[in-house]
């Protein structure tokens, strides 16, 4: 019974491989991003890049993120003071 499961698993796995030979593969498309991170670093004043990403349009992300981290913490803690 174990031999014929593992026939299967890899008789699947060469069908995929054999369709992912065959079939053409796309070409891909650059697309060019319309926000400049030196821009909004140099608007800012700010030094580094990462820093420039986080605190430039992806500063409401970072924040709320922080804020879900924070509060599961507290949650943990007081779950783990009832227990």
């Amino acid at each position: 019974m174990r031999g014929i499961q593992v026939s299967s698993i890899i008789l699947l796995v060469l069908c995929g491989a054999a369709v992912f030979f065959i079939l053409p593969i796309p070409e891909l498309q650059v697309r060019e991003v319309s926000t400049s991170w030196v821009r909004i670093a140099g608007q800012m004043g700010i030094q580094n890049m990462v820093t420039a990403v986080y605190l430039g349009p992806r500063v409401f992300d970072t924040f709320i993120e922080v804020m879900v981290v924070v509060l599961t913490v507290y949650g943990m803690k007081f779950v783990r003071e009832r227990i």
